[in-house]
């Protein structure tokens, strides 16, 4: 006898765009695909919202969900959250983003429900500011201790909250971020013509962690049949198109905007990221998942999920035009760094994967 659909409740502070969100949309996905009912509470509506809502998921929309510590708004939002999970019988609460997740967890508790909380990326990691590391550590270690799983990423977060205690001892866990196949992610073979530029591509939003300057310091000086694509938009946007018109750079470095990263992937040689602190950021398999080598910067969860042959992890400007350079002349060593990037997204961050390890946790968690 099969076991019974969940009753499922996804909290986020804000559906716009970014990788907790894909995750989430990813996740739901999925886990109406397998017959659960699911929905989601958010403080912010945004692209991800618009696109649950046409596959007919319920978004319920809680003005008082906001991002900052707020004492009254806080409590308000507990107080309504609390409410949908006992209205629609909730059997477990997963919470993503760090005040999503201690709202969220606040509210289960109340209603006896059982909760997870993802953790997408801890703010506290190396590298992040040392206010916000306090701050964050101090709402993770509260949150910690109103849920009953804390889910990590990748083993290096896991390692951290275990470290610092983050989460009750022997309910932490770890689950990688999944992502679905599409059709046109899977090339057979990518071919570069003879003359046609080396084409790079970054995804992701123009803010002081992601150092999409550095990326354009290294084509500067990698060579000149070098292009790169930097896709998404943000506070630094205007800062990053300055740094292009002074290096000359007009020709080779093409800013969209913010659009759907699956054209310019498809388009591209190899993806780039330098930022200065990730989790294990969505762009990086959405990067692997269309057979793209991967040049990033040397940090734990980058290099966890991209392993041994898919990719090359940088410390400096220097060594990201190093690598752009090589493989820029040597195509065999490309086409081997993108088979093994797509062979290891085939066997470690599949969306099903993702889903039923998830599953199997909110099981063991309602039992």
């Amino acid at each position: 006898m099969s076991e019974r659909p969940l009753r499922i409740l996804h909290v986020i502070t804000k559906l716009d765009v970014g990788g907790a969100q894909s995750v989430v949309q990813e996740l739901v996905f999925q886990q109406l695909i397998a017959g659960h009912n699911v929905q989601v509470a958010t403080g912010v509506a945004g692209p991800v919202s618009d696109t649950l809502s046409t596959r007919g998921v319920p978004v319920t929309v809680l003005p008082d969900l906001v991002h900052p510590l707020a004492p009254g708004s806080d409590r308000r939002a507990t107080r309504a959250l609390s409410q949908v999970i006992c209205d629609h019988e909730v059997d477990v609460v997963h919470t993503h983003s760090s005040k999503g997740g201690l709202v969220g967890r606040a509210a289960a508790r109340q209603r006896g429900v059982p909760s997870v909380y993802t953790a997408h990326g801890w703010p506290f990691q190396r590298g992040a500011p040392a206010a916000q590391r306090i701050k964050s550590l101090l709402i993770e270690w509260v949150g910690g201790r109103l849920g009953d799983e804390v889910v990590c990423v990748n083993e290096y977060e896991l390692g951290l909250a275990t470290r610092l205690r983050v989460g009750r001892k022997h309910h932490r866990s770890v689950i990688a971020n999944g992502i679905a196949d599409i059709p046109s992610a899977n090339p057979q073979q990518r071919v570069r013509v003879v003359g046609d530029p080396f084409r790079v591509v970054m995804v992701a939003r123009f803010s002081p962690p992601k150092r999409q300057d550095l990326v354009v310091a290294a084509v500067a000086v990698a060579g000149t049949d070098i292009h790169l694509t930097l896709v998404g938009d943000g506070e630094l946007a205007l800062a990053i198109h300055q740094q292009v018109a002074l290096l000359g750079l007009v020709d080779r470095v093409s800013m969209p905007g913010v659009a759907d990263p699956q054209p310019f992937l498809e388009a591209a040689h190899a993806f780039c990221l330098m930022s200065d602190y990730e989790g294990s950021p969505m762009t990086v398999l959405e990067a692997m998942r269309a057979g793209l080598p991967v040049i990033a910067s040397n940090l734990p969860g980058i290099a966890e999920a991209v392993g041994p042959d898919a990719g090359f992890m940088c410390a400096d400007v220097r060594e990201v035009s190093a690598v752009m350079r090589r493989l820029a002349d040597d195509p065999v060593a490309a086409a081997q760094a993108g088979r093994a990037a797509r062979a290891r997204w085939e066997q470690r961050f599949t969306a099903s994967r993702m889903a039923d390890g998830y599953e199997a946790l909110y099981r063991s968690l309602c039992s």
